[in-house]
């Protein structure tokens, strides 16, 4: 196994999955990776949830802190501190969130909530049908 990348925050998601491989991860599918371990920015995050795909969320700035703890309470991810990532943490993470039952039932629930949410055309709608009632 190789050495963790060193690099001074924010590491770039890329890094990080070169890192789950040096932990002796076989990353076959590079982008469902990346969907698994990210910043927990609101594009990231929205990403995850579509597909299906539990996070670990390792934040940096504005909205990430904020969205961890939403992924976290939703229980479709884990929050991982930049500080506190290394070799053993990186793949404790992402072994616990690919293997939860809890973690992939919430996941489930969310992306099908998703799924069934009526989109743009159906947003405005509903603030079309507001404004004509009024």
């Amino acid at each position: 196994m190789g050495e963790l990348k060193q690099h001074q925050p924010p590491m770039t998601i890329d890094e990080q999955v070169e890192n789950l491989e040096n932990i002796g991860l076989i990353v076959e599918d590079e982008e469902y990776a990346k969907k698994i371990l990210n910043d927990g920015g609101m594009n990231s995050v929205s990403e995850a949830l579509v597909y299906g795909t539990p996070m670990v969320v390792i934040p940096f700035v504005s909205d990430q802190p904020v969205n961890a703890r939403c992924i976290e309470k939703l229980g479709v991810g884990k929050r991982l501190e930049y500080s506190d990532a290394n070799k053993d943490t990186l793949k404790e993470y992402v072994m616990s969130v690919l293997l939860d039952k809890d973690i992939k039932g919430n996941i489930v629930k969310v992306q099908k909530r998703i799924r069934q949410a009526p989109g743009n055309i159906g947003g405005a709608e509903v603030i079309i049908d507001y404004y004509n009632n009024l």
